[in-house]
């Protein structure tokens, strides 16, 4: 290219100077004397072919000019033109573009770094497909990608992916209480007409491995036992039964003081606790179920029970107030009041993170209180970190997802109400559907995170897999 401009320029003021020789104008060898030294300085500086260009303004006056002349100047200027053309098409083939942006310059860098490194990502490696299979495949790319990239980061607060995995007649009649295993391959659950149900996970929970079902004695809660083989199960009755599993046999057991029911109850890895109708709490041992001690509170509505992550705190919820027992000292050593919650059914479900971070209250009037657990135990009025009003019925129940990112809020007040609450964010998750599906009642997540399950006052169980928590 410098070889063709450098001809250009020769061929440029051979024509100019022959004309300036021809009409021995002296103005016209002024002018080409001037232009002349022009070209050189500029050759000098660059070597552009549009410089060298005989501009409209140096043009010779056309009144000292002939016709031929002037046809001589304009086909040279014609020349030259053609060759920044050209200049311009091979500067567009070396460039690949016509225009260059700052994604041309990002995608550039990308590009860079990738061979560089001789490594190109997987999510980058996308197969050729053609218009129609690529548009069928897209929105599947994107999702698969999106687990991809999040599967070991943190969980998204914007949203939840989330798919149905199966759909279960469990029950005849309303659900009372689902509870995955430790091992999570075992649900157990149980229902207001006093069945109570231990089904294979893998087996989509169509067949029981153990069931049975106790005349006049509707079960409201349930729960597996930690260190043994049996499982809690409990109504509003004076008594409740253990089950054991290796032998299937019941026991009966009744509690101390005659016609009191049992309201409450809770379970960590070394005691379950129960509390009756008088205000009673009674911790019993997981391994011997005798009793290991036993309070009692000012005022019989106790309305909530649940222990801290590690077992060593107690926590009962009673007129507004939540009183913080002591497992080691086996004393209350703390109480404080529940953002918000005046009335005597005010606090009616609780829960703790695994991680011991956070601590939230379920209320009648469908708000959540979520606290930073520290606060609770040294505060007689802490803050909540936020106040959840998503839900306008009373909550039935709260729950934390294991890996302590996820709380769920459920209530079987009204058609389809699931809340699930990023952490720590405290976003709700927008996109969360259960449409059609009814009063919830119950709900678990599975030990591992992977799965979460509703259960509907019909019977029906749905199991949902948790997108970011799959292997």
């Amino acid at each position: 290219m410098q070889k063709k401009t450098a001809t250009s320029k020769k061929r440029t003021t051979k024509v100019v100077a022959a004309s300036a020789e021809k009409n021995q104008v002296d103005e016209m060898e002024s002018i080409l004397k001037n232009d002349i030294i022009k070209q050189d300085d500029d050759e000098q500086d660059t070597p552009i072919v549009k410089d060298t260009k005989v501009s409209k303004k140096s043009k010779p006056n056309p009144v000292n000019i002939n016709q031929e002349e002037q046809e001589e100047i304009q086909e040279q200027e014609e020349q030259i033109e053609e060759q920044e053309q050209e200049q311009e098409e091979e500067q567009e083939e070396n460039n690949g573009a016509a225009w260059k942006d700052e994604d041309d310059d990002q995608e550039e860098n990308i590009e860079q770094s990738s061979t560089s490194l001789n490594v190109v990502p997987n999510w980058a490696k996308i197969e050729e497909k053609d218009e129609k299979q690529q548009e069928e495949d897209n929105e599947n790319i994107i999702f698969q990608s999106n687990i991809k990239l999040t599967k070991d980061a943190y969980l998204r607060p914007n949203r939840l992916r989330y798919s149905p995995k199966y759909n279960t007649k469990l029950h005849r009649g309303e659900i009372t209480s689902l509870n995955y295993h430790e091992n999570d391959q075992l649900m157990l659950s149980t229902s207001v007409d006093g069945t109570f149900k231990v089904s294979a996970v893998a087996d989509q929970l169509k067949n029981a491995l153990h069931t049975a079902k106790f005349k006049g004695f509707s079960l409201t809660g349930s729960d597996f036992i930690p260190q043994s083989d049996d499982v809690l199960l409990f109504g509003n009755r004076e008594f409740y039964y253990t089950f054991d599993l290796q032998t299937e046999k019941s026991q009966k057991h009744s509690l101390r003081n005659g016609k009191n029911t049992l309201q409450k109850y809770a379970m960590s890895k070394d005691y379950y606790c129960i509390s009756d109708s008088t205000g009673r709490v009674s911790m019993i041992s997981n391994k011997s179920k005798s009793i290991v001690n036993e309070f009692k509170l000012p005022s019989s509505d106790i309305t909530s029970m649940t222990f801290s992550n590690d077992g060593d705190i107690l926590f009962v919820a009673c007129e507004g107030m939540i009183h913080c027992f002591n497992t080691t000292t086996m004393s209350i050593q703390h109480k404080f009041k529940d953002f918000g919650n005046f009335s005597k059914t005010g606090t009616n479900s609780m829960t703790v993170s695994s991680n011991g971070h956070y601590f939230a209250t379920g209320s009648e009037s469908g708000i959540v209180n979520s606290y930073e657990y520290s606060s609770v135990l040294n505060k007689t009025e802490p803050t909540p970190l936020k106040t959840i009003e998503s839900v306008v019925v009373p909550v039935s129940q709260i729950k934390f997802h294991p890996n302590n990112e996820l709380l769920s809020i459920h209530s079987k007040y009204a058609s389809d109400v699931l809340k699930l609450v990023h952490y720590p964010t405290h976003s709700v998750y927008q996109n969360v559907n259960t449409k059609n599906f009814g009063k919830i009642c119950a709900m678990d997540f599975s030990l591992d995170g992977k799965h979460f399950t509703i259960a509907n006052t019909g019977g029906v169980v749905s199991t949902f897999n948790l997108e970011h928590y799959q292997k």
